[in-house]
């Protein structure tokens, strides 16, 4: 009789244990929900506000699209060395400045596709 209460008593403490466990799984859950819902109320407003992109060699964009800006790409020759490697949108009528005798600027070179 011993035996069998002492198996008792174990399945009674496991039993126990798994409830505390589900009930810390259930807790977890319900704040990585809140913080899902939290995250998604945020990023909802972006889901449909489009995106920006360049349009290579057209003049104009598609009905569903809006025209932004329209220019020139340029940017640093692929033999330069110290330059940036993001393209550049350049005006149809640039505004040049002077020299001011500064000599360390960078070239900027028309891109082709």
């Amino acid at each position: 009789l011993s035996k069998t209460n002492s198996k008792v008593d174990i399945f009674s403490i496991t039993v126990a244990d798994l409830n505390l466990s589900f009930s810390s799984i259930n807790s977890k859950t319900a704040l990585l929900e809140a913080n899902i819902t939290s995250v998604w109320s945020r990023l909802r407003p972006l889901v449909n506000a489009g995106l920006t992109y360049a349009r290579w060699g057209h003049n104009g964009c598609p009905s569903t699209a809006a025209l932004l800006y329209t220019g020139f790409m340029g940017g640093s020759l692929y033999s330069d060395i110290g330059n940036g490697a993001n393209q550049l949108c350049l005006p149809f009528n640039p505004q040049y400045t002077p020299n001011v005798g500064k000599s360390d600027g960078a070239w900027i070179h028309g891109s082709e596709y």
